[in-house]
């Protein structure tokens, strides 16, 4: 039998410099995927014609009655209670205000807003940050004996 003489390294695994720059490599790589990671969360969603629709769905699910049209604003009531409403752009958001109710904030991200009022519904017309127009329908009742 022979016997087998094994080699002893003189120098450990890996060096000082070896394990510095691996280091060095490793916080590069979590550095960027954390900026990468806070990039993505700052970016403002676009608004799409979707969410626009969807916000027109809830003021018709929560039955808005229409008081008075307006180019940039529409006049509301909600049914079984007093105080108006008004549905409008404040800054860069769709609103549904009072002068006591406080502030609903439907969609974020519009840069204007224009009411077309059809006979029987309202064309909403926003403008998104982007410069994309989106167009949804309103359909609303009118307050009986305004029908203007």
């Amino acid at each position: 039998m022979t016997k087998h003489r094994w080699k002893v390294r003189t120098w450990p695994a890996f060096t000082f410099i070896e394990v510095l720059v691996s280091l060095l490599v490793t916080a590069a790589l979590l550095t960027a995927l954390v900026g990468l990671e806070q990039a993505l969360k700052s970016r403002p969603a676009i608004l799409q014609e979707e969410d626009l629709q969807a916000a027109c769905q809830q003021i018709e699910a929560q039955h808005y009655r229409l008081l008075a049209e307006g180019v940039h604003e529409l006049k509301l009531e909600k049914q079984g209670q007093k105080g108006k409403r008004r549905l409008r752009l404040q800054g860069d958001q769709l609103v549904i205000d009072g002068r006591h109710n406080g502030r609903m904030v439907l969609l974020k991200g519009l840069s204007s807003l224009d009411f077309v009022s059809q006979e029987s519904y309202q064309e909403v017309k926003v403008t998104n940050q982007k410069g994309d127009v989106l167009r949804a329908i309103l359909l609303l009742s009118k307050e009986s004996g305004d029908n203007q």
